[in-house]
């Protein structure tokens, strides 16, 4: 939890199992969590990456903040592959190319995706705004 506090986390996104810790400290700590769990070494279904980037441009808005730090942070279990798949899709939205993505991601997460997620999120294309609902 003061970790979370120390980096401004309003929001924590859990691709994984929901049944691995409560979520109650965090909620009782103005911490949001998402429970958007998908499986281990899959691409993310498509209403996860749908509230994903929804989530992302109601948060962060369309231009970059000068208003106070806002962070979201996302894990899944051994973070090499459901949260590396969303993070590169966040990158991918705010303007870098899949591979650029990848490469990022993988230059600070080693060992992350695996050949069918490559191919998802070399296929994945920049989206505009949906006017779906985050759940």
């Amino acid at each position: 939890l003061k970790l979370l506090q120390e980096h401004s986390v309003t929001i924590v996104i859990r691709a994984c199992e929901a049944s691995l810790y409560s979520s109650t400290l965090l909620e009782q700590n103005g911490i949001t969590v998402y429970n958007w769990d998908f499986s281990d070494g899959s691409d993310p279904p498509k209403p996860i990456v749908v509230n994903w980037l929804k989530l992302l441009q109601e948060f962060f808005g369309p231009e970059p903040s000068t208003g106070p730090k806002k962070t979201i942070a996302l894990h899944c279990v051994a973070g090499l592959g459901r949260a590396p798949v969303l993070v590169a899709l966040a990158l991918i939205q705010l303007g870098l190319s899949s591979k650029d993505a990848i490469t990022h991601v993988r230059n600070k997460r080693s060992g992350a995706f695996n050949s069918e997620q490559i191919k998802f999120l070399l296929k994945f294309k920049k989206h505009k705004p949906s006017a779906c609902s985050i759940s």
